[in-house]
């Protein structure tokens, strides 16, 4: 027969195992993230802050966000480019969709 003791035991241990992997899932996005951000700021000399939203593992959406240093003689096109390229090149999944953002002064 099953006790209520081990039942909660093997609940609370199934919550602390899906939570690793949900802490490694973070670590890994905002090490990838870093590194999309460093290219970013090489080539456009701005670094974005970046925020993602994840649905069963699956990246849905990801967000660049220029605040109030981008330089305005640049095309937004240069600025979504820079990104999606980067995005490319050092992220292991690719989002659904991309949301670039800017605070104009």
């Amino acid at each position: 027969m099953i006790s209520v003791r081990n039942t909660r035991m093997f609940v609370v241990m199934a919550f602390l195992m899906a939570g690793c992997d949900f802490t490694e899932s973070i670590s890994e996005m905002s090490t990838q993230t870093e590194k999309v951000g460093a290219s970013v700021a090489r080539e456009l000399g701005v670094k974005p802050q970046f925020g993602w939203n994840m649905k069963n593992g699956r990246l849905v959406e990801m967000t660049a966000y220029f605040d109030g240093a981008a330089d305005t003689s640049k095309p937004v096109r240069a600025y979504v480019d820079a990104v999606k390229s980067s995005i490319q090149a050092h992220m292991e999944q690719q989002p659904d969709n991309l949301v670039v953002m800017f605070v104009v002064e």
